[in-house]
């Protein structure tokens, strides 16, 4: 049996943050939080609730902390209730919808990628942050684990540990980038060199263990 990687995009790489987008979300000088995923009340597993518990704490240290939620869905109008019971409402910016051409440049406007899920299959956002140049933070009870390449593009915590959150996210804003090898595991050319020597070394007409 031969597992082969999952890739991303080419398009999603580091690069400057955008004057136009720091502009609309009123982001300029703040410390980013990002979180790429739909809103909807069937997914809330994805976290987001748990990053906004989490502001409290994070802007007591970090007082131009701010968490910028990319999607929409049914689900908005709760976490924005929820931000607002807790007094973190303008630290966190719903972008709402983003333009696929724009998502790339969304990406670059981050400091961290976090997204403590408890049921996700893989996580390709995971892979776009990391090409990003983003440090991520996802949950260690899915196939998270598997997206952050065992550490090597972020960390996997307990979603339902608070604490290890906060610590987590702290740490990741004052840490660096995911390691380039990581990264590189996910790239179009490293899936398609697999791809390569699947087929000439197992699947072409007389190449080991197959009958021509």
């Amino acid at each position: 049996m031969c597992v082969l990687p999952n890739k991303v995009d080419g398009g999603f790489c580091p690069g400057t943050k955008a004057d136009a987008l720091l502009d609309r979300y009123g982001l300029r000088g703040k410390r980013i939080l990002l979180t790429v995923s739909r809103l909807d009340p069937n997914e809330r597993r994805k976290g987001h609730d748990r990053v906004i518990k989490t502001l409290p704490a994070i802007v007591k240290a970090v007082p131009n902390a701010v968490y910028l939620i990319a999607g929409h869905g049914a689900d908005r109008a709760r976490l924005e209730a929820l931000a607002q019971s807790l007094g973190v409402a303008d630290n966190v910016v719903f972008a709402g919808r983003v333009a696929p051409d724009e998502l790339p440049q969304l990406y670059r406007l981050a400091d961290l990628f976090v997204m403590p899920s408890a049921q996700e299959g893989f996580g390709i956002v995971f892979l776009e942050a990391a090409a990003s140049g983003l440090r991520s933070i996802g949950g260690n009870t899915d196939g998270s684990i598997d997206a952050l390449a065992d550490g090597a593009i972020g960390i996997a915590i307990d979603p339902n540990d608070s604490e290890a959150l906060v610590r987590a996210i702290l740490n990741g804003l004052e840490g660096g980038g995911p390691d380039p090898t990581g990264v590189g595991r996910f790239r179009f050319d490293n899936f398609a060199g697999h791809v390569r020597d699947l087929v000439t070394g197992h699947l072409l007409p007389g190449a080991a263990g197959v009958a021509p």
